[in-house]
């Protein structure tokens, strides 16, 4: 029996052995195609190769892909197969060998290096390919009724409408007829488990053209699968992809965690193995810099994280629990993954406890009002939840959609989709008729007006140019003219103005002809590539049609491009001193300054921020040239530039490179060297959310300003302390400590004034009669008295004091303040909390607490000395209850 690490190298070495380059696993974030959300399949780091763009500097290779996929994630954990993480084996050839070399070793691979069993193996092939089958026969020796022909579904890939394309052949295994669906006719052509499929090769050898015909490839390619997950449990004899190493391991540390045992009940045993899957997507998630989030990457991590807490919830785990999960992966995957480093481990476990902290209370708080309306459904007889109900737990309590869904199948239940989409829907029009209102026009109303077509954009080489009008928008009407005044929205055939995207704020400017100028004071853009200019009529009438001179503000423009270059040093500036993980997750530039957030899960230290601070500088200094140019996105994604993938790229993209610095994807404005920039000043550096920090900065004059600002403020104070500002730290320290001093003594002295008051109190104390209960108590006003110091005495009171019921109050700032304390034998018949409620409502307030203990504030203060003369009536109210 072979281990999953063991079948791993076994792979790699036979492949290398003819061969291959062993490639590592590429992330789980797709280098080479920021378009897709994950790495989901082998063959994605190769696609360069595929298509020939990297000539044939790799004609061979190998690799064990982690890949993630969540197509079928509402299938994971309630079959054998289904999977949100993965690994896949894959052998590949780019112009080399093929079909017949393909084959033959695939099938060496089965028989001599795993030893499985000839005759439980199956081939199914394309059902034209006939010169597959003729290989499978003569170089594999594989009997002809052993061969399946499958039709263009099961065993044609293809990328796409047109272009490549080929057959494919498959390895299947007969486990027997104990497993599967049971049928006398079962076969390979069967959806049961029975005749598993093991291995797939893809044969790449036409490129098919627009009236579907199939031309050779003039370059054939081999492009192959294995799951590895698969494999294994086969030669573990598993009946699940579940019942190998690769798993138990998840399976025994949840176990332990729960006290659950696997096999107790087909419910828990679903949520075992959908924790197990979802502990491994989530760690190599993480270490590989996707964090939580509400978009993209971050927003399907969230999502299978959120749903592994649930399940842990079914099997009585209480939070946190995900990181012990996760580290039971560690130990199975690390032999094979260089990045399951300590670091990244630890960062990783810190993201998820955040995780588990925010979701628990959502879970708790939305579960119990789910769970509440389902018993109310079942006691009427009823199974659906509607979907406006649906909308309200996850608009109200943030209580995600497909938790509802998955816990109303569970229990029988279940709820439209198309119904909660519809409230969706009427949510989007409620926030878009609001928006309305503010007198911006309907964007969606531009592209639909047909007549316009994308605004030609010159902004990148002038910033000013001659334009014509060609539509004016007033508070969602389209209008002919604006006069002075006038609010509104003008379209022209070209622009210098940049409109915002990306991050970047849009251009601010005039439009000016003779007698007429329209102030821009912020410029958009449509779906459709329509750039708006939004502003107000400052002198004469524009109308439609008329020619004026479209030029932007230079210095606002000046700043944003210094601001936005700085973004792409701080990015390179993060990656080298945070780490490589460190990614961009948005930013916001602006003439003032600008935002950047970026993956992390702790806060940066002083030290990295002067790190950071200082690299940034010191390319400033370097006064770098900062170059932008067109080219192809699979160009750029080939010369290793960085690109976002919430970005939505077209197929040309405007490459940024500074120096050796930085390359990445950018449509923004730029400064022409990194010394137009001047100076960088980080203002502030904190969370946005669990796993993403955000830092603050300025930029040239600004960044100046800044520093001149916080002189001033150090000239004061060495002013004020009378201290050089060499000297002013140890100043500071030394009135600390002086304040300290004072404020222990201050303490004392309270504590020894609180301990006078309360024996005062007790000597004032009064036995009075509640009913036939003689009770002794103590109510009093303590004038100039805080919260703080009224508890101590109360304290004081319950320690010292004869058995009975203390009740004190004060002002503070004009506002009741009320404490009351009961002694342990008389709780029962007057609970604190009874007694503090009625006397706060006294004073227009309320509170709570405790049996023997609460406290209560009220709006007027002046009521105090009526709620403590009200103490024997609430006692005698409070006791006949």
């Amino acid at each position: 029996m072979m281990t999953g690490h063991e079948i791993r190298t076994a792979y790699e070495r036979f492949f290398v052995e003819r061969g291959h380059i062993a490639m590592p696993s590429d992330s789980l974030v797709p280098k080479t195609d920021p378009t897709l959300l994950f790495t989901s399949a082998g063959m994605v780091q190769f696609k360069p190769y595929f298509l020939g763009q990297k000539g044939d500097e790799l004609r061979r290779a190998c690799s064990c892909q982690k890949c993630l996929r969540t197509s079928d994630l509402e299938n994971v954990g309630h079959t054998a197969r289904h999977h949100t993480f993965f690994e896949m084996l894959g052998n590949f050839s780019f112009g080399d060998y093929f079909k017949q070399d393909a084959i033959v070793w695939a099938w060496q691979f089965m028989t001599e290096v795993l030893k499985l069993d000839k005759a439980k193996l199956w081939i199914t092939i394309f059902e034209n390919d006939d010169e597959a089958e003729k290989l499978w026969q003569s170089e594999a020796g594989v009997a002809a009724d052993r061969i399946i022909r499958m039709g263009e579904d099961s065993n044609f890939w293809k990328m796409g409408d047109t272009g490549p394309c080929g057959p494919c052949s498959e390895i299947h295994i007969d486990q027997g007829e104990e497993i599967g669906c049971g049928r006398p006719d079962c076969n390979v052509e069967c959806d049961c488990d029975r005749f598993l499929e093991l291995w797939n090769l893809v044969f790449t050898q036409f490129d098919r053209q627009a009236d579907g015909t199939l031309e050779p490839l003039p370059r054939k390619n081999i492009d192959t699968g294995m799951g590895l997950e698969r494999i294994a449990a086969v030669m573990q004899n598993g009946r699940s992809n579940y019942d190998s190493d690769l798993f138990q391991p998840m399976f025994d540390r949840i176990q332990d965690l729960s006290g659950v045992r696997f096999g107790e009940s087909r419910r828990t045993d679903i949520a075992m193995r959908i924790l197990a899957d979802h502990a491994r997507a989530v760690l190599f998630a993480l270490t590989d810099g996707i964090t939580p989030s509400n978009t993209g990457r971050g927003y399907v991590i969230k999502r299978i994280l959120r749903r592994a807490l649930r399940q842990g919830r079914i099997l009585g785990l209480k939070f946190p629990f995900f990181a012990s999960v996760m580290d039971s992966v560690v130990s199975v995957m690390r032999p094979a993954f260089s990045e399951l480093t300590s670091t990244n481990i630890n960062a990783a476990n810190r993201i998820v406890e955040m995780e588990e902290e925010s979701f628990g209370s959502i879970l708790e708080r939305g579960g119990e009002l789910l769970y509440s309306r389902m018993d109310e459904l079942r006691a009427k007889g009823e199974s659906v939840l509607s979907g406006r109900e649906a909308f309200k737990l996850y608009d109200t309590y943030g209580f995600p959609f497909e938790q509802t869904l998955e816990i109303l199948d569970e229990e029988g239940f279940s709820c439209s989709r198309e119904d909660f989409e519809a409230e969706m829907k009427q949510q989007r029009e409620r926030a878009r008729q609001a928006w309305k209102g503010t007198g911006a026009t309907d964007r969606m109303a531009l592209d639909a007006a047909g007549d316009l077509q994308a605004t030609e954009f010159v902004g990148y080489t002038d910033e000013c140019c001659e334009a014509n009008i060609l539509a004016i928008w007033d508070r969602h009407k389209r209008c002919t003219e604006a006069s002075q005044g006038q609010k509104c929205e003008i379209v022209l055939d070209r622009t210098p103005f940049y409109a915002e995207s990306g991050g970047q704020v849009g251009d601010g400017g005039t439009l000016s002809a003779k007698g007429v100028r329209f102030v821009v004071q912020d410029t958009q853009k449509t779906a459709a590539g329509i750039v708006v200019h939004l502003g107000e009529v400052a002198e004469g009438t524009l109308l439609v049609n008329q020619d004026v001179m479209a030029e932007i503000d230079h210095d606002k423009r000046g700043r944003i491009r210094r601001n936005h270059t700085s973004t792409h040093l701080l990015h390179a500036a993060l990656r080298h001193v945070v780490g490589s993980e460190a990614k961009q997750s948005g930013s916001k530039v602006d003439e003032s300054g600008f935002r950047f957030d970026f993956a992390c899960p702790r806060s940066l230290s002083k030290s990295e921020l002067t790190d950071i601070e200082q690299m940034v500088n010191g390319w400033i200094c370097g006064n770098h040239p900062v170059q932008t140019r067109v080219v192809s996105l699979q160009d750029a994604l080939a010369q290793g530039a960085m690109a976002l993938f919430d970005e939505k790229y077209e197929d040309k993209v405007r490459l940024l490179e500074i120096a050796d610095i930085s390359k990445e994807l950018c449509g923004g404005t730029h400064a022409s060297r990194t010394g137009d920039i001047g100076s960088f000043r980080i203002v502030s550096e904190g969370s946005v959310s669990a796993g993403v920090r955000r830092l603050e900065a300025l930029t040239g004059l600004s960044a100046w300003a800044h520093a001149q600002s916080r002189e001033a403020v150090l000239d004061d104070l060495c002013e004020l302390l009378k201290s050089p500002c060499s000297d002013l730290s140890e100043r500071v320290r030394q009135i600390q400590e002086q304040t300290r001093n004072l404020e222990k003594q201050l303490e004392k002295e309270l504590a020894q004034r609180a301990v006078s008051s309360a024996a005062e109190l007790i000597n004032q104390g009064e036995a009075i009669m509640v009913g036939d209960r003689e009770v002794f108590l103590i109510r009093r006003e303590i004038a100039g008295c805080t919260a703080d110091q009224l508890n101590q005495m109360l304290d004081i009171l319950r320690d010292k004091a004869p058995e009975g019921v203390y009740v004190l109050g004060t002002q503070v700032d004009g506002k009741a303040v009320l404490v009351c304390g009961v002694s342990p034998s008389l709780t029962k018949v007057f609970p604190a909390g009874k007694i503090i409620k009625a006397a706060a409502a006294i004073t227009g307030g309320g509170g709570g607490g405790r049996p023997d203990r609460a406290q209560a504030g009220g709006k007027d203060g002046d009521k105090v000395p009526d709620a403590l003369s009200k103490i024997p009536e609430i006692l005698a109210e409070v006791q006949s209850h």
